[in-house]
């Protein structure tokens, strides 16, 4: 077998060292996106902490908001909107629709957080539409974004349900 010329050895090793280059260049555009989605899911999950919250403190002496019978007051009413046009601005909610009492959600965002979470924001989104509406039925249905399936539902008399 001939050797290789210095010229073939040099075109060799400059074609390697560029394949390297872009490998390397590739995965550091991978850790940079995984990076991306872990902190905005971090995001995501503090924002519905922080509307449970919200939710908890606005329910008089320890009642749930399942089983609060009084009318809001103003103040109320603009915070718990406040919270959930938060939540609509940072992506957690997609789409609501007043009419149907539907909320559409990433179900990405839906997986990844606890039961617990899911049941604080089917309640929120329930008082939300019993807020608007000004009825004291309290009840509210959560969609997949992407799939269209429901994932939940929360009513003052059935509860919490995970689908």
């Amino acid at each position: 077998m001939a050797e290789l010329t210095p010229e073939e050895k040099q075109k060799i090793y400059l074609e390697e060292k560029e394949r390297l280059e872009a490998r390397a260049s590739i995965q550091k555009e991978k850790q940079k996106s995984s990076s991306q989605n872990i902190t905005i899911g971090c995001l995501i999950v503090v924002l519905i902490v922080v509307v449970i919250i919200g939710v908890s403190l606005f329910s008089p002496s320890g009642k749930t908001p399942s089983t609060q019978k009084e009318k809001f007051s103003a103040d109320t009413k603009s915070k718990i909107e406040a919270q959930v046009n938060e939540s609509i601005r940072s992506g957690v909610i997609k789409k609501i629709d007043l009419q149907t009492k539907r909320a559409w959600i990433h179900e990405i965002t839906w997986a990844n957080v606890d039961s617990q979470t899911k049941e604080g924001i089917a309640r929120n989104l329930a008082l939300y539409f019993s807020v608007q509406k000004n009825e004291e039925y309290r009840e509210a249905n959560i969609i997949g974004w992407q799939s269209g399936r429901k994932l939940a539902s929360y009513t003052s008399l059935g509860g919490f349900k995970v689908y």
